[in-house]
């Protein structure tokens, strides 16, 4: 089965267990993004780099809101399918283990 065609299952299988498994469902959505060629680094020593580079980071960007309105519309459905797994993972993130939240922030700003 294309995954495409198994795109949706995946989304309602991540709400279902974010209620009731959200490590299950944060396992479940890093699976579905390396399927989609979208990987996010899950742990040890090169997360805990990326993580702290990231704050770093995240510090010295001046985000000006017109800049960020005027960005172009995201057609690729690809990127759209990882968006949308990763506005989930960012909850199940949140709740499982807050240290991971700047990968799966910085992921969605770079798609």
């Amino acid at each position: 089965v294309p995954l495409n065609d198994r795109l949706p299952l995946y989304y309602a299988m991540l709400e279902s267990l974010g209620g009731r498994d959200p490590q299950g469902a944060k396992e479940l959505g890093y699976k579905v993004l390396e399927q989609l060629n979208h990987p996010l680094l899950q742990s040890g020593r090169k997360l805990s780099i990326f993580t702290r580079f990231n704050v770093i980071k995240a510090y010295d960007r001046n985000l000006n809101p017109d800049v960020a309105s005027s960005l172009p519309v995201m057609t690729d459905e690809n990127a759209l399918a990882a968006m949308k797994v990763l506005s989930n993972l960012l909850v199940m993130t949140y709740v499982t283990n807050k240290a991971e939240l700047p990968v799966v922030t910085s992921k969605m700003a770079s798609l």
